[in-house]
């Protein structure tokens, strides 16, 4: 699947993956799924999308998408999501959400490049008194 969530950090994180054609269909699968299933505390999320050349969703879907983390962020209120691009393409998605997410109050940064979300993570992680993250590779 070309959008793949991964629990991290001893459940502490989670790690969205996306790649290649990215479809708002197979997001808002990946997004449900996770977060139903989630068990615990979540500190923080990464959203790496350096290997997605393309990304295809509808205004519906997007809607869809946001919803579902809306609600999520009732049961997970303080969150440090950061966006990983490396492209004019993959920011601007990123971007994008940084925007959309404003509804959840989660803290919430689209970046260039793993040198910058880590940065960005774990001083977040810092203020709030949390621990490290783990770091983006």
């Amino acid at each position: 699947m070309p959008y793949d969530i991964t629990v991290i950090d001893n459940g502490r994180g989670m790690y969205c993956r996306g790649s290649g054609q990215m479809l708002g269909r197979e997001i808002h699968a990946s997004v449900l799924q996770a977060n139903s299933q989630w068990v615990g505390k979540l500190d923080y999320m990464i959203v790496d999308l350096r290997e997605v050349e393309v990304a295809i969703s509808t205004p519906q879907e997007k809607r869809a998408i946001l919803e579902l983390e809306v609600e999520f962020s009732k049961k997970q209120p303080q969150v440090v999501l950061v966006g990983i691009a490396t492209n004019e393409l993959q920011f601007g998605i990123a971007r994008m959400w940084e925007q959309m997410l404003a509804p959840t109050n989660w803290i919430v940064r689209a970046t260039i490049g793993a040198a910058e979300a880590n940065d960005f993570l774990q001083s977040q992680l810092a203020a709030l008194d949390l621990p490290p993250a783990a770091r983006v590779t």
